[in-house]
């Protein structure tokens, strides 16, 4: 390579920092080196959720993740979070969010029967305030 490309390609490339910088911004919330997140590990078995307590609670601005393993596929979705995810026996899955909005929030299970959805709440998650 020539020493005027060489020299291009130095003053378009960002650098370590600049690369850290981009990475970190890929990153999905809550995996960023560490950052302190409430980490939930939950399991549906025979359409149910594993928990003692069907209600997880936190505190507003707090960093979520939720992780889901099924025994079946199924379709969960947090509402007032608008946030959805499919899992399955093969597939687990991961929903990362920070909880920004207070309230009592369902997370349903979306089923079709028949051309009519059906939701089925299978906990809750509760955001109180600071």
């Amino acid at each position: 390579m020539s020493r005027s490309r060489l020299d291009a390609c130095r003053r378009c490339s960002p650098g370590p920092v600049g690369l850290l910088a981009a990475i970190a911004l890929a990153l999905p919330s809550g995996s960023l080196l560490g950052a302190d997140a409430r980490v939930f590990t939950l399991a549906i078995r025979d359409q149910r959720v594993d928990v003692p307590e069907r209600t997880i609670r936190v505190t507003r601005n707090d960093r979520v993740e939720l992780h889901w393993s099924a025994d079946e596929p199924t379709t969960l979705h947090l509402h007032g979070y608008d946030l959805e995810v499919e899992v399955s026996p093969e597939r687990p899955a991961s929903m990362r969010f920070e909880a920004r909005i207070t309230g009592r929030f369902p997370v349903a299970r979306h089923r079709h029967r028949g051309g009519h959805g059906h939701h089925e709440p299978v906990l809750y998650l509760e955001v109180h305030p600071d």
